[in-house]
């Protein structure tokens, strides 16, 4: 699904990149593609939450292996005795062909109210007759005592699957098997659930509610809201990161639950025209995060899990997190992290321009030390740097196979600093200026991604004026 013509890299001569597989990531792929948990094969399915999917689209995923689509149609209102559909605009499933798709009802109500299963599915029927899968799943933000009387009656009476969304904290809280009574849970953990009205919890607290829900002997599914959160809210104009950290666009800096910037210009955002001084916070999804959390729901074996959804088709990018090519990337078997390609060109003798970039539709974390390029140059003196779209520097020595930083007058090496590796992006030349030219000269990157861990390249050769 990549575009070869965008993004190209820049004409130098390139170091080749490499993308490690960590132990971590490996555990993760076999189950995805495996497809098997403790409970048998795993379904993997997507909420089309934005747009229609196209045909395309629907291929993509389903050759990656998602065979399920959640489809939002409009709400519920449970009272005693009662419950009032009302329906959205349906959508067209017609693109949709070859993957199951079941219809979303966002339910709400009030204490023990569990409203009238039979005059519900009456108003149900003029939707229900639009899905060939019998079934409904109701999302709920906020639980209510007669919630679970109230699906199970539905499950009774509809004899086909009836499902309950919610923070999975709530679920674990709710009852044991009984309380459902052929009803299937859904527990949203991790990602972004506050991106949907859920409420926002912690790794440790999703972690805790779902050993909590395996012990009450029901099945299950995940739910993983991959949908970005964004102050001002963002737009469908490509608003990304990436737009955010490059160049002198924005001051960067990490905030208590995403990333913050301070424009330094003004820049477009969500429709409007933000001016210099606004400040935009962001809380993304992106593949690493993505892949940590699958993580925390396949592993360790949960007995009773019958797959996860992904909550939000990421759009093509540029995205505001996760992209649809890096989902269908990593789920093809892809590490969920950047590969810097270093490319260097020598004007003159003494003069070393050097870009980055990235060949991989997956980002690093935004990051004010950690993202980085290395070029070390033993016999060289380095008389300046001039940055260009990168945000700073350190001068050092390569000892052991590890920097270490030293008077400019003393280096043999040099770290230039990024705030973000972009999916498909690159940074531009920055131009160092010898006293005395190298009499070799290496490359190597390093990136923080966003589930908290480092990847680097390892240290490749890079052409001296004159060679190839």
């Amino acid at each position: 699904m990549r575009d070869p013509h965008s993004h190209s890299p820049p004409p130098f001569a390139s170091m080749g990149s490499m993308r490690k597989r960590p132990l971590g990531w490996l555990l993760v792929a076999v189950t995805v593609l495996a497809g098997e948990s403790g409970a048998g094969p795993l379904q993997h399915r997507v909420w089309v939450l934005d747009s229609a999917l196209g045909a395309p689209e629907v291929a993509e995923l389903r050759r990656v292996g998602v065979d399920g689509a959640v489809v939002p149609v409009g709400s519920v209102e449970v009272a005693p005795g009662s419950a009032r559909l009302t329906v959205g605009k349906l959508p067209e499933l017609d693109s949709l062909q070859g993957v199951s798709v079941v219809p979303l009802l966002w339910a709400s109500g009030r204490g023990d109210a569990a409203g009238d299963a039979e005059a519900f599915l009456q108003q149900f029927s003029v939707v229900a007759r639009n899905f060939t899968r019998g079934g409904v799943v109701f999302a709920v933000r906020e639980p209510w005592p007669g919630l679970p009387r109230f699906a199970a009656a539905v499950a009774k009476r509809l004899g086909a699957p009836v499902e309950v969304v919610m923070a999975a904290t709530a679920l674990a809280q709710l009852g044991n098997a009984a309380v459902w009574e052929g009803a299937v849970v859904t527990a949203v953990a991790f990602g972004n659930p506050e991106a949907l009205g859920f409420p926002a919890s912690t790794i440790h607290d999703d972690l805790q509610a779902l050993e909590a829900i395996e012990d009450l002997d029901l099945p299950f599914r995940v739910a993983l809201v991959v949908q970005p959160v964004a102050r001002p809210a963002a737009g469908t104009s490509g608003e990304s990161v990436a737009a955010l950290a490059k160049g002198t666009v924005a001051d960067y800096r990490p905030t208590q639950r995403g990333d913050g910037f301070l424009l330094r210009e003004p820049l477009p955002w969500g429709g409007t025209l933000l001016p210099r001084g606004a400040s935009i916070e962001v809380s993304v999804v992106d593949s690493a995060r993505y892949h940590r959390d699958l993580g925390l729901v396949l592993r360790p074996v949960r007995n009773r899990l019958l797959g996860w959804d992904t909550v939000g088709v990421p759009p093509h990018a540029p995205a505001l997190g996760m992209s649809l090519e890096a989902l269908v990337d990593y789920l093809l078997g892809n590490p969920p992290q950047p590969a810097p390609a270093i490319a260097v060109e020598w004007p003159t003798p003494l003069r070393l321009r050097v870009a980055v970039a990235n060949e991989s539709p997956h980002s690093s974390a935004a990051a004010t030390g950690g993202n980085w390029i290395e070029l070390a140059f033993p016999g060289g003196v380095v008389a300046d740097v001039e940055l260009g779209e990168f945000r700073g520097l350190e001068y050092g020595q390569v000892v052991g196979g590890q920097f270490r930083k030293a008077p400019s007058g003393e280096a043999s090496a040099l770290r230039l600093f990024v705030n973000f590796f972009a999916p498909m992006g690159q940074v531009g030349a920055a131009e160092v200026r010898f006293i005395q030219r190298p009499r070799e000269l290496s490359g190597r990157w390093g990136a923080r991604l966003s589930d908290g861990s480092t990847v680097s390249g390892g240290v490749q050769p890079l052409p001296l004026p004159g060679r190839r």
